[in-house]
């Protein structure tokens, strides 16, 4: 019984919220900046292996190309948050949190690209 179940669920369906066009939550890897005075704990990028596998698997594209692109996302969130701008500004880790979701997102889908599609990849 617990067999059948788990060959009709969809788990892409559940990872995805299917209302909206966009991903709502960190599913294939996430960028964690060090809060803003903490001297306890770093700056960590993580990547979700199980299900960065299974995206592979969905996709039909090999692991290492699928990962390095999670990859390249995520340090382009690091990059994006503790690179300076042209005016020698860094975004503090609770700005960058707070920022909007579309401008973090888009600079770091920008970046996973441009490596994706320039051959760096």
């Amino acid at each position: 019984m617990l067999h059948e179940e788990f060959q009709h669920y969809d788990l892409i369906h559940a990872l995805f919220d299917k209302r909206v066009e966009t991903v709502h939550d960190d599913i294939l890897g996430s960028y964690n900046p060090r809060p803003n005075g903490a001297r306890d704990s770093e700056s960590r990028i993580e990547i979700f292996w199980g299900v960065v596998g299974l995206f592979a698997q969905v996709l039909g594209a090999p692991l290492e190309p699928v990962t390095a692109v999670v990859l390249a996302h995520e340090l382009a969130h690091a990059y994006t948050h503790a690179g300076l701008d042209i005016d020698g500004v860094r975004w503090e880790a609770n700005d960058f949190r707070r920022s909007e979701l579309a401008i973090v997102e888009g600079l770091a889908q920008y970046y996973a690209e441009r490596a994706w599609t320039s051959g760096m990849i």
